[in-house]
């Protein structure tokens, strides 16, 4: 069997408005993936729309919908590298109508990036919707480790104590929902400000001595990966071509696939053979 892989594979998941989106594009753009130009030309496309906070956003929200409603509809994906690995990044919407999205995309990751809004009666309202479903999804969808981030903090002037407040709160409702506190980091940030994404932030956070948002992301370990075993996988979605082929969206439980491998559709029994294999 081919070698494990190294790479791991992230959800970005809260509640809607939380700033998912918008820290995803800083993130991207700190991390290199996105040029200055093309930031400089979605800042200048979000402000002739009238939208000139969302430029960041608008990074992995390229829908005219998305970009539209101000709301992330389906799963946006992107990668980066990070140290001796790659990270993919797994964007899904927060917004409780597109609830089977977010689970598609938190089927495919191994660990939860949750964001929560720290702005002043945002996070309260947030927990008791999205936020403490999307936690129970994610562990029940087998993901064991979390980076929390608690994001806007500028609009509480970067307060030490409204930090603590949310952490222990979220943290009560992780370990609830089956996250072990010690597979859990907490991380203060301003996405819209780039407040520690990628660099510390001595003067915004001086009290803080923990990682940047980068760097707790570059310390979830790569899952243990049983190749050797049976290969097996769950289906996540099927589209038939033109030409009468199924194409099918599957993520890895187990085992390995390769092209002309044949596999046991269930429930029904069929056989049926790989013809091509792409990594999306």
């Amino acid at each position: 069997p081919p070698p494990p892989s190294e790479d791991v594979t992230v959800c970005v998941v809260g509640h809607v408005d939380a700033g998912k989106s918008t820290l995803i594009g800083r993130l991207l753009h700190e991390a290199g993936v996105v040029s200055d130009k093309a930031i400089a030309k979605l800042q200048r496309d979000a402000e002739q729309a009238g939208k000139g906070s969302f430029a960041y956003a608008w990074v992995l929200d390229e829908g005219a919908s998305e970009r539209a409603r101000g709301v992330t509809v389906d799963v946006a994906r992107a990668h980066i590298r990070v140290g001796d690995h790659s990270v993919h990044v797994l964007d899904t919407p927060g917004h409780r109508d597109f609830v089977p999205a977010m689970i598609s995309g938190a089927a495919q990751a191994d660990a939860a990036l949750l964001v929560a809004n720290a702005s002043p009666g945002e996070f309260e309202a947030g927990l008791s919707a999205q936020t403490r479903e999307h936690i129970v999804l994610c562990r029940s969808l087998g993901i064991a480790r979390c980076v929390a981030l608690v994001n806007q903090l500028d609009k509480v002037g970067y307060d030490e104590a409204t930090f603590v407040r949310i952490t222990v709160a979220l943290g009560e409702v992780l370990e609830a929902s089956g996250f072990r506190p010690e597979a859990v980091q907490f991380v203060p940030c301003s996405a819209f400000h780039g407040v520690n994404i990628s660099k510390p932030a001595p003067t915004e956070l001086a009290w803080w001595q923990g990682p940047t948002v980068l760097a707790a992301i570059e310390r979830l370990p790569p899952p243990a990966r049983d190749v050797a075993a049976p290969a097996r996988a769950s289906v996540l979605d099927c589209a038939k071509t033109r030409l009468g082929a199924h194409t099918l969206h599957v993520a890895v439980a187990a085992g390995s696939l390769r092209s002309h491998d044949q596999l046991l559709l269930q429930p029904g029994g069929e056989l049926v053979t790989i013809k091509a294999l792409a990594r999306g």
